[in-house]
């Protein structure tokens, strides 16, 4: 899946479903481990009870953001009205970028080999 979403030039995951305690935190500890921006929305998420999502979402914030649906809706309605006037396509790829979308590969690589250097 790694292979698939970097050839897609994908750098930041929206992550939801059940059991946020379960595979939802480990998915997003894991992409953010591989180096992806992630966000998980929080009221698209279940648990088997409140204690275990509530101290879930404690845990989460330390790979990453953890965010609601509804801000998550206002955000891709920001990007899709800003690539519209870019003349970019919603999906990246060669011709779909945007300049931000740069800025953030350039910021991950840079992320990248600081984390190399420091090793």
């Amino acid at each position: 899946l790694d292979y698939v979403l970097r050839s897609l030039c994908i750098t930041q995951l929206v992550i939801c479903g059940q059991l946020i305690d379960q595979s939802v935190e480990s998915t997003m500890r894991h992409a953010a481990d591989l180096g992806y921006r992630v966000s998980a929305v929080h009221d698209a998420c279940a648990a088997s009870c409140g204690e275990h999502h509530a101290g879930c979402i404690d845990r989460l914030t330390a790979w990453g953001r953890v965010i609601s649906t509804q801000q998550i809706l206002e955000e891709l309605m920001a990007i899709g009205a800003t690539r519209q006037t870019m003349g970019g396509e919603i999906r990246g790829g060669k011709g779909g970028l945007n300049v931000g979308d740069r800025i953030h590969r350039v910021s991950r690589q840079q992320r990248n080999k600081e984390r190399r250097d420091s090793w």
